[in-house]
């Protein structure tokens, strides 16, 4: 009959921890500064203060910590888009999580750059959104000319959140650069509604609350 844990043994559990968490915390650091690229597990244990013999302890590979690293962004990129938090504009989302915690997306950025478009979920969420607006007839159409192209317009809505991500770069505190992102939203509300789908015609078309 093994014998029950002694104090000793649980603190030193919470301690490897939050050895961890810190160690996935500066990787997610080192991605937001300089891509993927610059994860490793020796510049990762010297930003997180540990030896890299800690860092190993902990991840086997620098494949094993990307994919937790990777894993943990998209737990706190859950909870920061959860449906009960308010956000008076659907198409500020990115910028005011950026204003929220800008190394979770600036880390999506450098993975878009890494491994292309599709292999963003936000990406390929914008692509489904037109295909299926434009397989509706709910989008405006040029008098003359060609149809409008819905993946390019896809691929134009998830580079407008990186336009998001640098015009919150003017506040200095989460509470301006909150306001930035609402401003910055109500304009691709603006360009999206009024310059490409026409929202008479699709009902299911994202509409900000605007504040009174």
């Amino acid at each position: 009959m093994s014998s029950p844990p002694t104090p000793a043994a649980g603190t030193e559990r919470a301690n490897g921890r939050i050895t961890r968490e810190q160690l996935i915390t500066a990787a997610v650091e080192l991605m937001a500064e300089g891509g993927e690229a610059a994860v490793n597990l020796k510049a990762t244990a010297q930003r997180a203060g540990v030896t890299r013999g800690t860092a190993y302890y902990h991840f086997k590979s620098r494949a094993a910590l990307i994919e937790q690293m990777h894993a943990n962004l998209e737990q706190q990129l859950l909870k920061l888009t959860d449906a009960s938090r308010p956000f008076s504009n659907p198409y500020s989302l990115v910028s005011r999580l950026a204003a929220e915690d800008e190394s979770i997306i600036r880390s999506r950025v450098y993975r878009i750059l890494e491994q292309g478009p599709l292999a963003d979920p936000t990406t390929i969420a914008y692509l489904k959104r037109f295909r299926s607006a434009a397989s509706k007839q709910r989008m405006r159409q040029p008098a003359k000319g060609d149809p409008i192209d819905p993946d390019a317009l896809a691929f134009i809505a998830s580079a407008l959140d990186f336009a998001g991500l640098m015009a919150i770069s003017q506040g200095k505190t989460v509470k301006q650069r909150k306001e930035l992102a609402d401003r910055f939203g109500e304009a691709v509300y603006q360009l999206f509604c009024h310059g490409v789908i026409d929202p008479e015609l699709d009902p299911d078309l994202p509409k900000p609350t605007r504040k009174t």
